[in-house]
C-alpha cells in the first residue's frame, strides 16, 4: 500500500511541475501575440481616422 501511495504521490508531482512548465512556456507567447494584436488594432483605427478626415475633406471641397 505504501509503495503505491509512493507512486500515485509522484506522479501528481510529475503532472503538477509539467502543467507548470507548459503554463510558464505559452503565457509569455499568448502575452505577446495579444500585445501585438492590440497595436495592430491601434494602427487600423488611426489609418480608418485618417481616411475619415481625408474623405470629409474631399467632400468639402466638392461641395464648394
Amino acid at each position: 500500500m505504501g509503495s503505491m501511495d509512493k507512486f500515485i504521490y509522484r506522479g501528481i508531482l510529475i503532472l503538477v511541475c509539467l502543467m507548470l512548465t507548459v503554463i510558464l512556456i505559452v503565457s509569455p507567447v499568448v502575452v505577446m501575440m495579444w500585445i501585438k494584436i492590440q497595436k495592430a488594432e491601434i494602427r487600423i483605427e488611426r489609418k480608418e481616422r485618417q481616411l475619415d478626415r481625408k474623405i470629409q475633406l474631399l467632400q468639402q471641397k466638392d461641395k464648394e
